[in-house]
């Protein structure tokens, strides 16, 4: 089953989701769309990660990424307030 497409509301979400795209291929991407569910795998979150760092200026490691499959969830562990990336 499909998830439906929610559009991203903050521009963290919108830079990731224009990433996911980029990297990925699919269009549009939705803040609730599994990142492995839109064709992405491990090589991609190699260059995908890279991408974000440079971004977002954060340290994310690709297991970060692994664990928040989705843009929402990851924008989320982005802005914590004691994140579990570092910022740069």
């Amino acid at each position: 089953m499909a998830t439906p497409y929610v559009a991203p509301t903050t521009p963290l979400q919108q830079r990731l989701a224009d990433l996911w795209r980029d990297h990925i291929g699919v269009e549009p991407v939705g803040i609730h769309d599994n990142f492995y569910d839109l064709g992405g795998h491990s090589l991609l979150g190699i260059t995908l990660v890279a991408r974000i760092r440079e971004s977002c200026q954060v340290h994310l490691t690709l297991q970060t990424l692994f664990d928040h499959l989705t843009v929402a969830a990851l924008a989320d562990v982005l802005t914590e307030p004691t994140p579990r990336t570092e910022r740069t």
